[in-house]
């Protein structure tokens, strides 16, 4: 009877740990569907925000395109204008080329008589050099290289000095 009641015992101890291992997998299992309900929740939620996102992008697709259409019509009237304004040649006589001519002779004396800084820069400005280029109705001078600017800054102060900014 030892033996029966070592066997009862022995199988109420299994039994009792087989119920707290089954007791041990039905939380996991409540904490497994729980989180699938947070995760279905937040994939619903990621769901509106991708609907509200696809929302905004077709309202700024639908903003560029309108922007896109002003452009277009800012350049067609840009062009209107330009093809409406007479050219340099017509809107300069032939006596203000000679009046300009002479104002850029002088300008360009005053930007060759500028003191270099250095030995360098001189070349720069004794050889500055200008002209009004009747063919585009501006002023263009020969600097291409940096050391060049500071002539050309004086030459443009003095043209602007003499009312004939260069813009």
């Amino acid at each position: 009877m030892a033996y029966r009641g070592a066997t009862v015992h022995a199988a109420v101890i299994v039994l009792s740990g087989l119920l707290l291992t089954g007791c041990d997998k039905l939380k996991a299992f409540d904490e497994l569907q729980s989180n699938a309900g947070k995760t279905n929740l937040q994939v619903a939620d990621l769901e509106s925000q991708s609907a509200k996102y696809r929302q905004e992008l077709s309202e700024l697709r639908s903003e560029i395109a309108g922007l896109r259409v002003r452009v277009l019509v800012l350049e067609a009237n840009s062009s209107k204008q330009q093809a409406d304004q007479p050219s340099s040649r017509q809107r300069l006589a032939e006596d203000d080329i000679a009046k300009l001519n002479v104002v850029i002779a002088k300008c360009v004396a005053v930007a060759r008589n500028l003191p270099p800084k250095d030995e360098y820069a001189a070349s720069f400005y004794k050889d500055f050099d200008a002209f009004y280029n009747v063919g585009t109705g501006r002023v263009q001078d020969n600097v291409i290289y940096n050391g060049g600017q500071p002539a050309r800054f004086a030459f443009n102060k003095c043209m602007a000095d003499r009312g004939w900014p260069l813009g």
